[in-house]
């Protein structure tokens, strides 16, 4: 390892040298890794091209998710959400029982693995919403639903310190992971007030393409709201106590 001398150090990659700066001054070296061309050639990076190649697919789909969901999962703050999410669809991909490694995908893998996945690590749908639900998902006609009985707001939402009111919002997805397109449509209560008063039944209910054969996902989350001090609602702590969950998935 030598040592830089020199009146205008230089920081980062110049060629195959690197040059970094320590305790003791600054630093150069040789930088090392296996090239593009044997890492892309080479027999003995067989496994590895796979696990890229099945980790690029996973990484697709977790944009696909994101992209066609972005309205429900724009307003959740994880900071590990992507990474997480990546994990399990990468998980679904391995459980491809049908293609060799490598060439291992969504579509032949196990999606339900997903089914239950939080979006907000910090802030879970079942401990944010207790009120049990049930959903429902018609494939032929399109229509994905869920259905919540009346339930006592202070004593089925834990809402944070300061929260008056709540939405509880539905989406649905039809995925089309091979071509990488997805649809969405969305559903919700509207404000209710977090108070000791029992809420109407609740049915919530959206439409996607009917006689689809892409899997279908659904999704169910909570918002939190406060009066402010202009009497106006707003959205509390930026998504930070929000939840969001995939509740059901449905795959041919």
């Amino acid at each position: 390892m030598g040592k830089q001398d020199h009146a205008f150090p230089i920081k980062g990659r110049v060629g195959k040298l690197t040059f970094y700066k320590t305790p003791l001054g600054h630093m150069v070296r040789e930088a090392r890794g296996v090239s593009a061309d044997k890492l892309l050639n080479d027999p003995k990076f067989e496994i590895t091209r796979q696990n890229m190649a099945e980790f690029g697919r996973a990484g697709k789909a977790s944009k696909l998710i994101r992209d066609t969901l972005r309205p429900v999962i724009g307003p959740i703050k994880d900071g590990r959400m992507i990474s997480r999410l990546s994990s399990v669809l990468m998980q679904a991909v391995k459980l491809d029982a049908i293609n060799d490694p490598g060439l291992r995908n969504l579509v032949d893998g196990d999606l339900q693995i997903l089914n239950g996945f939080e979006f907000n690590a910090g802030s879970f749908l079942a401990s944010s919403l207790i009120a049990p639900f049930g959903s429902a998902t018609d494939r032929v006609t399109g229509k994905i639903s869920v259905d919540i009985a009346s339930f006592i707001p202070k004593q089925m939402v834990v809402a944070p310190k300061g929260a008056t009111h709540f939405q509880i919002n539905l989406a649905g997805a039809d995925l089309d992971f091979p071509a990488l397109t997805g649809i969405a449509s969305y559903s919700d209560t509207g404000l209710l007030p977090v108070n000791d008063l029992p809420t109407a039944d609740i049915h919530l209910e959206v439409m996607l393409p009917a006689a689809s054969v892409n899997p279908l996902i659904t999704l169910l989350g909570i918002e939190f709201y406060q009066v402010a001090l202009n009497g106006k609602v707003q959205k509390m702590s930026n998504g930070t106590f929000n939840s969001l969950a995939i509740v059901a998935i449905d795959k041919l």
